[in-house]
């Protein structure tokens, strides 16, 4: 057993933290549990249920899933786990296998099996030319090139199956993968079929699923600037002026989001996942199904989805309340908890607190033994009742 430096120190202190602890535990902040009381399975995290994410406002769209990346706190909820065509949202899974499995800097040589017909979303490819797999990916995610995605399944697959005959079954072994990865990432309403999101059987995801995967991939720098890259030029063996590609997504564009990835089919609808910043926190949000219409030329276009986004944006604000926990009088109590049992809570990011809930909100500290300076030593829950929100880790002062 540990007793704190400060009881070390002085009896009268020892008594101070005793008390206040004690104010804690039954006040509406909620309470801590001592480093010199606590035991083993004290000090694993609190057992709480997982905030139940609110219903978003009127949308469109037959499914959201608004998910803050930063804190693993889900916000908003309709139909989150409902089996839908994802259209071209697949691509954030084949760009997250190709990072997986493959160097930026790798060539590429583009075949005839890659190339797409003229109504596919596309970049232009030329057969026999040779791009990057780091060009291929600006192509497969900014202006949603099938044939790009084509061309970097078949050229992983082979890496994965160098036994594959063909890039049919190249391509049939990097689905695989893709498959694997949603698994990985606990995606469990997702099958794939295909790296691009054309409508087939069996090719489904969630608003839930394609959210965690979009989390994932923003823990790679590559992926996270490319799904915020406006528009570019993709270097080419046989074009003197490259192929110039453009993002599919309006309100990246305008700059109301920090990235996006936007998918449009017949089956699907109008999808859209989109990024956004609020403070330090990374905002995923995705959209299955939205409304669609023409365009004057007959292609299908959903501005539904963007008006349903910017509603989402807007409720993210409205409904909710963006904390800072390091600020002295964020959490009543905890700045002087942590100062008494020597520790801090590093500036990360904010707790979304739902304002429907904010009288609710308190905190828990989980305290193990002491640590070397600067080292984790414990971790703060932090609650709207009995939902956990967000946990966090706090270190031990140097």
């Amino acid at each position: 057993m540990r007793v704190s430096s400060q009881q070390a120190r002085s009896r009268v202190r020892g008594v101070t933290v005793t008390m206040l602890s004690l104010v804690l535990a039954i006040g509406t902040l909620g309470g801590t549990i001592s480093r010199a009381n606590a035991t083993a399975r004290d000090r694993a995290p609190a057992v709480a249920a997982t905030f139940a994410p609110i219903a978003p406002p009127s949308l469109s769209a037959k499914a959201a899933f608004a998910f803050d990346a930063t804190a693993s706190t889900p916000l908003f909820a309709q139909a989150p786990d409902e089996h839908l065509p994802p259209a071209s949202l697949t691509k954030i899974a084949t760009a997250l296998v190709v990072l997986d499995h493959a160097d930026l800097a790798e060539k590429v040589t583009i075949e005839q099996a890659d190339l797409v017909p003229p109504d596919q979303s596309q970049v232009g490819l030329v057969a026999g030319d040779t791009l990057s797999v780091g060009d291929l990916l600006i192509g497969l995610l900014v202006p949603s090139g099938n044939d790009a995605g084509l061309a970097l399944a078949r050229y992983v697959g082979q890496k994965l199956d160098p036994g594959a005959a063909g890039a049919d079954q190249a391509v049939a072994a990097f689905v695989g993968a893709m498959n694997q990865k949603a698994a990985s990432l606990g995606a469990t309403n997702t099958h794939f079929t295909n790296p691009s999101g054309i409508d087939a059987p069996n090719h489904y995801s969630s608003a839930r699923d394609l959210a965690l995967m979009t989390a994932a991939g923003l823990e790679n720098p590559v992926f996270r600037k490319t799904i915020a890259t406006p528009s570019a030029v993709l270097a080419s063996k046989v074009r003197p002026d490259g192929y110039p590609v453009a993002t599919t997504d309006d309100l990246l564009v305008d700059g109301t989001v920090s990235g996006g990835k936007t998918g449009t089919t017949g089956e699907a609808g109008g999808c859209l996942m989109s990024t956004v910043h609020i403070g330090a926190n990374d905002i995923v949000v995705v959209l299955l199904g939205s409304a669609l219409d023409q365009t004057d030329d007959g292609a299908l276009h959903s501005a539904a989805r963007y008006s349903d986004m910017r509603a989402l944006i807007d409720a993210l604000h409205a409904d909710f309340h963006w904390v800072d926990p390091t600020t002295p009088d964020a959490f009543p109590g905890l700045a002087d908890e942590l100062n008494v049992w020597g520790a801090y809570l590093p500036e990360t990011s904010d707790v979304a607190i739902p304002q429907s809930r904010a009288a609710e909100a308190r905190y828990r500290l989980v305290l193990g033994p002491a640590a070397a300076a600067n080292a984790p030593v414990g971790s703060v829950l932090f609650f709207v009742g009995s939902d956990l929100l967000t946990e966090r880790p706090i270190l031990q002062v140097g």
